[in-house]
């Protein structure tokens, strides 16, 4: 039996692609749905080394994500820096025999023929449904990371300052546990070195002892396209947090619809309508700036 692939999500929120012994974070991931030629999922990561057979798992494997899917075609590429990109594509198995051959293909794209596609557009007036998935990491502030984010007070003022500039032996106003600054008896403000305020400060002020202030994030745009056959488009949820039905969670975030737009087919009669969703960072878009 074939290795199966799993996809999975880390602590971070970064998405990564697991089989045997091997452990890679995803840098991209894409879904096609195609009525006619079946769906397809190809995901993308990347490997320290010299493209080998160990950084592909086997043909025919499936993926947890996606049932009915299995590993038709791997490519290993050499990168800069020693690095090997890899691109899996996962498609539905084709059934030999059925028959079908051109005069079916033609049935099915004039949508004449007693199929799944006809069956749909018959009832919701929507066919051809089509999405894809990128995902990437970009530098957010170390002090938004989920280890962080709740850093308040003294600590966090005496962090700020550090990662400023200010050294561990300069003098900086010593705050209260409400980051207030602290006066003497003429009013002045008081003062420290920086260093005897951050004894304790565990493994952020580590960090930025060592001038580490961003870490990686996933970053994500989700998109999806169907033909329509109203002449009417809904773009009244544009700006605000949705749930676009095929646009896998990412624990503690949310997607946003930053656009939807139509264009009419030659058919003169039928529109193509496509939708761009953005992931938020950890915690969620503002709900009283993107609520619905």
């Amino acid at each position: 039996m074939a290795n199966q692939v799993k996809i999975s999500t880390d602590s971070s929120g970064a998405k990564r692609v697991c089989f045997g012994n091997c452990d890679y974070v995803v840098t991209a991931m894409e879904y096609e749905r195609d009525e006619k030629n079946g769906d397809s999922y190809v995901l993308t990561y990347e490997a320290e080394g010299s493209p080998s057979a160990g950084m592909l798992p086997a043909i025919g494997s499936g993926v947890n994500v996606m049932s009915g899917l299995h590993l038709s075609k791997a490519v290993a590429t050499s990168a800069e820096g020693g690095v090997t990109t890899i691109k899996l594509t996962f498609s539905e198995s084709q059934t030999e025999g059925d028959g079908g051959g051109d005069d079916a293909a033609d049935e099915e794209e004039d949508g004449s023929g007693n199929d799944d596609t006809a069956k749909e557009a018959a009832e919701t007036g929507k066919y051809g449904y089509k999405c894809s998935l990128d995902v990437t990491l970009t530098d957010e502030p170390l002090l938004t990371h989920p280890k962080f984010s709740g850093t308040s007070g003294a600590t966090l003022e005496y962090v700020k300052a550090l990662m400023d500039g200010a050294r561990m032996w300069e003098l900086v106003p010593v705050v209260d546990r409400d980051g207030k600054p602290q006066v003497d008896k003429d009013g002045l403000p008081i003062k420290k070195r920086l260093g005897s305020l951050l004894q304790g400060g565990g493994k952020l002020v580590e960090l930025a002892q060592k001038g580490v202030t961003t870490y990686k994030s996933p970053a994500a745009t989700f998109s999806e396209s169907y033909v329509s056959k109203s002449g009417s488009v809904d773009t009244s949820g544009v700006g605000q947090v949705g749930k676009p039905g095929g646009a896998p969670v990412f624990k503690g975030r949310d997607w946003l619809l930053v656009s939807r737009n139509a264009s009419l087919n030659d058919d003169g009669k039928t529109y193509t309508v496509s939708s761009v969703w953005m992931l938020s960072g950890v915690g969620g878009w503002d709900s009283d700036l993107y609520g619905g």
